[in-house]
């Protein structure tokens, strides 16, 4: 397995910021048992990018088990929003569906752990105190 660690691109204004990170991630379509393995792109508590060798359809929702750790992972449906060829590989954008708040603390204290630095200072970048 291969797991990078995180570190947050550039100047990242979303609320929930994506960091780069390479994750090892299973996929299977709710119509078929069948499951594909891709890398995470980038991961954030309510979205990734994977890569796979695997076309997707937009709108599809998928089953995604991403594998945060050796020993941890989290499986989520997800929604593909886009998806773009990137020379043997797939770049699929997707969107979490139906996250609970346990879930979204689970990433986020995955990304907290690997770089303690980095998401202090993006959730307190503009903070005096």
């Amino acid at each position: 397995m291969s797991v990078k660690t995180g570190k947050f691109t550039g100047k990242e204004k979303r609320l929930h910021p994506r960091w780069d990170i390479e994750n090892r991630v299973f996929f299977r379509r709710e119509s078929n048992p069948d499951e594909h393995l891709a890398y995470t792109k980038d991961l954030s508590c309510t979205g990734t990018c994977i890569l796979t060798k695997e076309k997707v359809r937009l709108g599809q929702i998928l089953k995604i088990s991403i594998y945060l750790s050796e020993a941890e992972t989290i499986t989520l449906s997800a929604k593909v929003m886009w998806m773009r060829k990137a020379d043997d590989l797939f770049c699929v954008g997707i969107h979490f569906v139906d996250i609970t708040q346990d879930e979204q603390t689970f990433i986020l204290q995955h990304a907290y752990e690997l770089n303690h630095d980095t998401v202090v200072n993006h959730w307190f970048r503009d903070w005096n105190g």
